[in-house]
């Protein structure tokens, strides 16, 4: 078989805490109804075994089994396992500022149920015609579990594909009937057949019997390849109509999903990661390079759009390392971008003015910068035969040592960007009192609404566990400030990281080429962005 199906199943729910954990079933093990026809109930139950030997190494989480992916297995923040139920699934999604919105849309019941999608391999469900019952035995692969916007009832839901599955029983079923009794005309003739033979001699009826014979041979193969017939055109009648809406009630049938898996490989696609990685194992067919290669890209090597998966490891590794490229607005425009941005604020104080004063006017500058973006690159070297390592590994690899230095470059330069669009004006010059200097510095950062304070390991550990008063105490839960570490920082920095503007002009992508003499295979991660701080007074910081 190995189609992907869908099934949807229980509710939903999200936890009611600040954890934004949420939980359902993805699957159950109760029977459950898919279709009727002609006035047959017919029906599907999935064993308790089915996913003793199911691929479950990666499985996402996904809305409407489509787009963005909000958790995953792999990356430790989905959740999925068997009990007596059936498939319990459980995602964390307070990692990212989408997933966290997810969670606020499933709260709000604007996604009530959830849904499943999976594989059945050959010979890994039977059809139980007693009970009409379709019994999966072994689910090969599980792709995903989604939220899903329109669910459908699960004691009546039916896919095109499950009419097609159980039509297909019905006709092996409608195969099985006994021959029909002969009409009566047919007797008739016979009997006068019969009395014509008895009142013959026996050599003509030796010939006779001989002719009549081979006629019958005839007859039967003939009947026999009419029946044939007659039962396929039965067959292409009973799927016409069930493709009119004249046989059974399609609930829901996921045909736009199907349209777009039948030639089109994206990046989230198991496909298109597959050949991605063929293609840098140097063992793709033509097929796969064609999912994966722009050829209209300049130079010599392939330029590759990277795997969803891969694409997810990298940015949860960047963000990990470096918080401040996690918090600060990143807009992932694909060109370059105009921003206009505050460099001076003078605002007047309000006072009580005469009725034919004039009031002052705010001394504002502001000034407009184009962010073309710059280049970062990160170069991986790899053998022939490393090259050709298990999929999974390689993305683990790549992921590591391609988010380790885009990572940093990317977060010294935000740091950097910030200090220069700051000025010196927002300096605190350091003194042996960290508490006093954080505070001087949030004094002057005015423009910062929701301050973070950013810090290398040499100043977070003494911020976060300052003496006073002879114990520790955490200086920036004393401010009312979170504090993070990023070894990206050369200075403890409060910044506004939403007031933070990075124009992602090309988002990670991969090119791939081959160094023949040294029998090496060159994989280049690379990006192109560029930032600035919009208002000078959003941010502060100590020197």
């Amino acid at each position: 078989m190995n189609e992907r199906e869908y099934r949807n199943f229980a509710e939903i729910r999200s936890e009611e805490s600040a954890e934004y954990k949420v939980e359902g079933y993805a699957s159950t093990f109760e029977p459950y109804e898919m279709c009727e026809i002609e006035g047959e109930k017919y029906f599907e139950r999935i064993e308790p075994t089915a996913f003793e030997e199911c691929d479950m190494s990666d499985v996402v989480l996904r809305v409407d089994h489509a787009g963005a992916v909000f958790a995953r297995t792999s990356a430790g923040t989905l959740i999925v396992n068997t009990d007596e139920h059936g498939l319990h699934t459980e995602a964390d999604l307070s990692r990212t500022a989408n997933s966290r919105a997810l969670y606020d849309e499933i709260k709000a019941g604007n996604y009530p149920q959830m849904s499943f999608c999976f594989t059945v391999p050959e010979g890994g469900d039977h059809f139980d015609k007693d009970s009409r019952t379709r019994v999966i035995e072994r689910i090969g692969k599980l792709y995903d579990v989604s939220p899903v916007s329109f669910p459908a009832n699960p004691g009546t839901e039916l896919h095109a594909r499950a009419l097609e599955y159980f039509n297909g029983e019905i006709e092996k079923l409608k195969a099985e009937r006994p021959e029909e009794v002969p009409e009566a005309e047919e007797v008739i003739e016979e009997r006068i057949e019969q009395e014509e033979i008895a009142e013959t001699p026996e050599e003509v009826i030796e010939t006779e019997e001989r002719s009549v014979e081979t006629a019958e041979a005839v007859t039967d193969e003939t009947e026999t390849e009419d029946r044939k017939a007659e039962q396929f055109a039965e067959y292409r009648a009973l799927q016409q109509m069930v493709s009119n809406g004249d046989v059974g009630t399609v609930v829901e049938t996921h045909r736009e999903e199907m349209e777009m898996e039948e030639r089109k490989y994206t990046p989230e696609t198991p496909e298109y990661r597959d050949a991605f990685y063929a293609v840098i194992g140097d063992y793709a067919t033509a097929e796969q390079r064609a999912i994966v290669v722009d050829s209209t890209a300049p130079g010599d090597g392939d330029a590759i759009a990277i795997p969803k998966t891969l694409d997810t490891k990298i940015w949860d590794n960047i963000h990990t390392a470096h918080p401040i490229l996690a918090d600060i607005a990143t807009v992932r425009s694909g060109v370059a971008m105009e921003v206009t941005k505050h460099t001076a604020i003078a605002v007047r104080t309000s006072k009580k003015l005469d009725s034919a004063a004039t009031p002052a006017e705010e001394a504002n500058t502001f000034v407009k910068v184009v962010l073309y973006g710059y280049d970062y690159e990160k170069y991986v070297t790899l053998t022939y035969a490393e090259a050709k390592m298990s999929a999974g590994a390689l993305e683990d690899y790549l992921a590591e040592e391609i988010s380790a230095e885009l990572g940093e470059a990317l977060a010294k330069d935000v740091f950097a960007q910030t200090l220069t669009d700051a000025g010196a004006g927002q300096k605190v010059t350091s003194t042996s009192d960290m508490f006093a200097d954080v505070k001087a510095a949030l004094a002057l950062a005015t423009g910062a609404s929701a301050p973070t304070i950013y810090a290398p390991a040499s100043a977070y550990f003494e911020i976060v566990g300052a003496i006073a008063q002879g114990s520790p105490f955490n200086i920036g839960a004393a401010l009312g400030c979170p504090v993070k570490l990023d070894n990206a920082a050369t200075k403890v920095t409060i910044l506004d990281p939403k007031k933070f503007v990075l124009n992602m002009v090309q988002d990670v992508m991969i090119e791939s080429d081959k160094d023949v003499k040294a029998h090496k295979v060159i994989v280049s991660g690379y990006l192109r962005a560029q930032g600035t701080l919009r208002n000078n007074k959003a941010a502060a910081y100590i020197d």
